[in-house]
């Protein structure tokens, strides 16, 4: 039984990718890293093309965004984005 039997190569770049995703939320921020993340774990995980997989992973940070973010106000790592102005631009948008 050789290493790829044991650890098959999707389940070590996931293992990595969550690992990247723990050290960049910070300094990144949720948005770009969460983007990021979904993006390159679709890629492993299903082989779709970059259309469709950048297109899933918008949606979804948008939705999580949005959902825990706007309606639950769960404070969540800035880092780049500038949340401010996009949490004041969706305040005068409900206003």
């Amino acid at each position: 039984m050789g290493p790829a039997e044991i650890l098959p190569l999707p389940v070590v770049l996931m293992t990595v990718l969550i690992t990247a995703y723990a050290f960049l939320l910070k300094p990144l921020g949720f948005i770009p890293t969460s983007f990021l993340f979904l993006v390159i774990g679709i890629r492993i995980l299903t082989r779709r093309n970059w259309g469709w997989t950048v297109m899933v992973s918008a949606f979804s940070i948008l939705l999580i965004w949005v959902i825990f973010r706007l309606i639950f106000s769960v404070l969540m790592p800035a880092g780049i984005v500038p949340e401010a102005e996009i949490l004041a631009f969706f305040r005068k948008l409900m206003a």
